[in-house]
C-alpha cells in the first residue's frame, strides 16, 4: 500500500492532498542476518555556514549538540542505540537515527505561558515556532544559528524514528522528493506503507525508513508543519525545516533546498487517509490478538466544555474556564493515588461509577449544541474492569465548543484499533465494517474530528491506568487533562 501525491518534484510547500497509488507496497528490508549500520548524525552548523560548502569533504565532525547513533537490525527487532543525548529541548517531533529533533518554542518562558493558561482558563498562547534540532529552519526570521543538517550517503537507507510530543498539534511531515516507508507505529511493526507524507498526532510514534536515493547534487528540505483545526493566526503556520544534503563530490546546482509540498493544515482528508491506512503484519512472526468477541464495552464522548466563573472572569468564551470530559466528567485529580487508595480500603477518594455511555444521547456531530450539553460534572470516576476481560471501547468525537482531533491513548496498554468512521456511530451498522484480520497494535490514535474511532484491549495488566484525553501533561484547548482512571485487580493465583 502507499501513500502518495501527484507531484513529481515539488518546490513549494503549497497544500496537497493524498491520493492512494496502485504500486506495490515496498518490502521491508529486514534479513534475518544480524547488521549494525553505524550512521553519523547530523551538526548544529553555524549561522554563516553554507550548505554544500564542504563537498570536497565527504565526512563531517559532528558538533558538540551531535551523538554517535547506530542500528542493529535482526529478523525480530529493530533497535535504536543512542551514544549521548542533545541539550534538553521542548520537543514536539523526534528522529533517532539521524539524531534530529524538532520542537516548539515560546519567546516567554514555557512555564509561564502554562501557568497563565491555567490562571486564566483561556487558551495557551500559540508557541512562536516550530522547530528541528532547536532550529526554527529557513522560513522563520529567527533562525539566527545556522539551520539543521542531515548528512546521508546514496544508495543507503536511514531509519527516523518519530514521536510527536506536542502540547496540542498533531504534524504534516515529509522530506522533499523522498518517499518515506512506515515500518512501526507506537513500538509495533506495521506493514510497510509508502508515503510522500506523514501525519503524526500528539503522542504518537513512528518508525521511517528513508532511502537516499535522489540526485545528490541537490539539497532537500526535511520540514514539518501544524495539522489544526483552530483559526490562522492561533498556532504557527510557517512550516519547520532542516536540510538533507548528499555527502558527494558533484558540485550543487543550486544552494536552494527544494520543498515538499504538504498538505493544507486542516486536510481532514489527507490525516485521516494516513492514520488509519496502518495495518499491522498479521504473520507467524508478528501474529494478531485481537479480540473477536468483548465482555464489556464502553461507549465514551470525547468533548470540549466550559465551567461559569463569577462575574464571567475567566479567558474562556463568553468568560467561561475551558474544560474537559468524558461522559460529561471532567475528571478531578484525587488527594492521595487511586491505586493506592483502592488497596487500602480508603473511602470518599473516588468512586466507581464511570458510566459506560453518555447521560443522555444527541447529534454528537451536529453543527449548532445546545447551550446546556457545555457544562460537565465533576468528579473523580473510575471503572473497575476483570482480570482477563476482553474490552471495546468506542471513543465519540463532538463538537462542543468545537470539534477537533482528539488524541487517546491508555497508559500501561496497547489496544487494536479495529473501526474508525464520521459523523455519530452506529452500534448496529458500524461493526459490521470492523477489521479483525490485521488492525494496528497502537498506545495513541487521533479521533477524528467530527467522527469515532473503535479500540478493542485484552485487561491482562494489573494495576491502574488512566485513559487521558489528551495523551500530554496539557493541551492548549482543555486547561486541565481530561481522563478516566481503570483499575484491573490481579488474577486469583
Amino acid at each position: 500500500m502507499a501513500l502518495s501525491s501527484s507531484r513529481s518534484a515539488p518546490s513549494s510547500l503549497e497544500p496537497v492532498s493524498p491520493t492512494p497509488s496502485s504500486s506495490p507496497p515496498r518490502k521491508e528490508p529486514f534479513g534475518g542476518t544480524r547488521t549494525t549500520t553505524s550512521i553519523e548524525p547530523p551538526s548544529m552548523a553555524p549561522s554563516s555556514f553554507v550548505p554544500g560548502a564542504e563537498r570536497a569533504t565527504p565526512s563531517r565532525t559532528p558538533s558538540r549538540n551531535s551523538s554517535s547513533c547506530s542500528v542493529v537490525i535482526d529478523s525480530d527487532r529493530l533497535w535504536w542505540r543512542r551514544r549521548r543525548l542533545p541539550p534538553a529541548l521542548l520537543t514536539v517531533l523526534f528522529c533517532s537515527v539521524d539524531c534530529c529533533v524538532a520542537g516548539e518554542w515560546w519567546n516567554r518562558g514555557a512555564n509561564a505561558v502554562l501557568e497563565e493558561a491555567l490562571s486564566t482558563g483561556g487558551e495557551v498562547n500559540s508557541s512562536d515556532a516550530f522547530t528541528i534540532n532547536g532550529q526554527p529552519g529557513d522560513l522563520y526570521p529567527c533562525s539566527s544559528a545556522g539551520v539543521d543538517l542531515m548528512l546521508v550517503e546514496h544508495g543507503k537507507t536511514y531509519l527516523l524514528r518519530v514521536v510527536n510530543a506536542a502540547m496540542s498539534n498533531g504534524l504534516f511531515f515529509s522530506v522533499a522528493s523522498h518517499t518515506v516507508v512506515v515500518v512501526g507505529s507506537d513500538g509495533n511493526y506495521v506493514k510497510p506503507l509508502s508515503a510522500d507524507y506523514i501525519m503524526i498526532t500528539p503522542g504518537e510514534t513512528m518508525d521511517l525508513l528513508l532511502e537516499a536515493n535522489r540526485p545528490p547534487d541537490a539539497l532537500y528540505y526535511m520540514a514539518g508543519r501544524a495539522f489544526s483545526y483552530l483559526s490562522l493566526g492561533s498556532f504557527p503556520t510557517t512550516a519547520t525545516t532542516a536540510i538533507v544534503e548528499y555527502v558527494s563530490d558533484l558540485p550543487l546546482e543550486s544552494t536552494k533546498p527544494l520543498l515538499p509540498t504538504l498538505p493544507y493544515y486542516n486536510d481532514t482528508a489527507a490525516a485521516t487517509n494516513f492514520s488509519f491506512a496502518l495495518r499491522s503484519p498479521a504473520n507467524a512472526g508478528h501474529p494478531v490478538d485481537v479480540p473477536k468477541t468483548v465482555d464489556q464495552d464502553m461507549f465514551i464522548v470525547v468533548a470540549i466544555n466550559e465551567l461559569e466563573c463569577p462575574q464571567a472572569s475567566c479567558a474562556g468564551p463568553n468568560g467561561t474556564r475551558l474544560r474537559a470530559s468524558l461522559n460529561n466528567i471532567s475528571f478531578v485529580d484525587p488527594p492521595i493515588d487511586i491505586l493506592e487508595a483502592y488497596y487500602a480500603g480508603i473511602g470518599g477518594v473516588f468512586g466507581e461509577n464511570f458510566p459506560s455511555m453518555p447521560p443522555y444521547y444527541y447529534n454528537f456531530t451536529a453543527t449548532d449544541q445546545p447551550l446546556s450539553l457545555l457544562l460537565p460534572t465533576l468528579g473523580t470516576e473510575v471503572r473497575v474492569l476483570e482480570y482477563g476481560a476482553r474490552m471495546e471501547v468506542v471513543f465519540q468525537g463532538t463538537t462542543l465548543v468545537m470539534g477537533d482531533n482528539h488524541p487517546m491513548h491508555l497508559h500501561g496498554y496497547s489496544f487494536y484499533v479495529v473501526g474508525w468512521g464520521y459523523g455519530n456511530f452506529d452500534k448496529e451498522r458500524d461493526p459490521l465494517r470492523y477489521n479483525l484480520e490485521d488492525p494496528p497494535f497502537k498506545n495513541t490514535i487521533g479521533v477524528p474530528v467530527n467522527g469515532w474511532v473503535a479500540v478493542r484491549f485484552t485487561a491482562n495488566n494489573p494495576g491502574e491506568f488512566r485513559t487521558p484525553h489528551p495523551p500530554m501533561a496539557s493541551h492548549r484547548r482543555r486547561r486541565q487533562p481530561n481522563h478516566i482512571s481503570l483499575i484491573i485487580p490481579e488474577a486469583c493465583l
